[in-house]
């Protein structure tokens, strides 16, 4: 027990204390439509983004970047980069030619950042209105049609929709699971007489979780008192989870789950790490996990709804509809729950073929 508890503080004060990420390198890559950037870190760190018109604010959280920093030269689609360290943060900022018509971040299991956009251009920048209604706007060399050109002789030349239906299959349609993560702070499932720190874990600043995070790891770094120690904990992953450090929160939660075994704490930890392994599509592990909590759980728990549902979630997910309707059947569920159980049906009509039944369902929430 005392070796588990050791692991679980190190694994925290390790993310609070470290020396920080590292921005190593920005490079581009180009694609007909669209432009990718990279930036490089020797580890992941926590990102706020800001995009305001032709300009793209990345604060990187607990980073610096390296003294001699790579960084692309301007181009048709980027202006400038701009790295400016603030206090313990660094600012990463991107200057474009023109608005971008479409941006996304994604990261990768090599410690980068990728930023992927569909460029603007003199078009989007003059008739920006028109641009919006008509969608992404792309320049495209003009060609003409000649006698060898596949358009001189396909068949579909004047009736293109008939190639869709001579070789794309009838699209068949699944309901796949969504889990529901109770709002934050997760601690809120716990009755408030467990411990009187809950209380101020509610008075979190849930518009700025960068901020919350900052003060739980300052929390965790003092506090001496065991039973405070796990709530802060546990709270410190829910953070983690909802700033989309999903496998940080996870690795976290299994920590937190081995630490506090079968009390309420270890309980809420078990329910957590599930629903992230039923977000992330490992279902069976999420059924084998959240079975054992529920056959543990004393009668009358507050979980139980919870968990029952979950289930349910991961039976729907492996096609075990029978299964899923026996748990679904069993009622008792808060009234939080309520409008997501009858969805939950209306998905198990629809699987079960009973499409007229489960469209009555969806056209009253949708």
């Amino acid at each position: 027990m005392r070796s588990l508890i050791l692991t679980l503080l190190f694994f925290i004060v390790s993310i609070s204390e470290g020396s920080g990420a590292q921005l190593t390198r920005i490079s581009t890559s180009e694609s007909a439509t669209s432009t990718q950037i990279y930036a490089h870190f020797d580890e992941l760190p926590l990102y706020q983004e800001r995009l305001s018109d032709r300009r793209l604010d990345l604060t990187l959280i607990d980073t610096r970047a390296v003294e001699f920093l790579v960084q692309p030269e301007p181009d048709d689609v980027i202006i400038k980069t701009l790295v400016v360290e603030q206090q313990e943060d660094t600012r990463l900022s991107i200057f474009f030619r023109y608005a971008p018509q479409g941006l996304s971040i994604s990261s990768t299991s090599d410690s980068t950042l990728i930023i992927d956009l569909i460029p603007g251009n003199r078009f989007t920048g003059s008739f920006r209105e028109l641009g919006s209604s008509l969608g992404l706007m792309v320049p495209v060399e003009q060609r003409q049609e000649t006698l060898i050109s596949p358009l001189a002789f396909t068949p579909y030349k004047n009736n293109w929709r008939s190639f869709f239906a001579d070789f794309e299959d009838t699209p068949i349609l699944t309901p796949d699971p969504a889990p529901l993560f109770p709002p934050f702070p997760l601690t809120s499932l716990l009755s408030s007489g467990e411990a009187s720190i809950l209380p101020i874990i509610e008075e979190l600043d849930k518009q700025n979780m960068f901020e919350s995070l900052r003060r739980i790891q300052k929390q965790l770094k003092s506090i001496n008192n065991e039973e405070e120690r796990k709530y802060y904990a546990i709270t410190h992953a829910d953070i983690l989870f909802r700033l989309g450090s999903v496998e940080a929160a996870l690795t976290q939660y299994k920590l937190l789950a081995d630490t506090y075994g079968y009390d309420d704490a270890g309980n809420l930890a078990v329910y957590a790490a599930a629903l992230i392994e039923i977000g992330t599509h490992k279902f069976h592990l999420a059924q084998v996990r959240l079975t054992k909590l529920l056959d543990r759980l004393p009668a009358r728990h507050l979980l139980i709804p919870l968990v029952r549902f979950a289930i349910a979630e991961t039976h729907l997910a492996t096609r075990q509809y029978e299964q899923m309707n026996q748990l679904l059947d069993l009622g008792d569920f808060p009234p939080s729950l309520h409008e997501s159980v009858e969805l939950r049906r209306a998905d198990h009509a629809y699987a079960t073929g009973r499409f007229d039944e489960a469209f009555a369902t969806y056209d009253k929430f949708y």
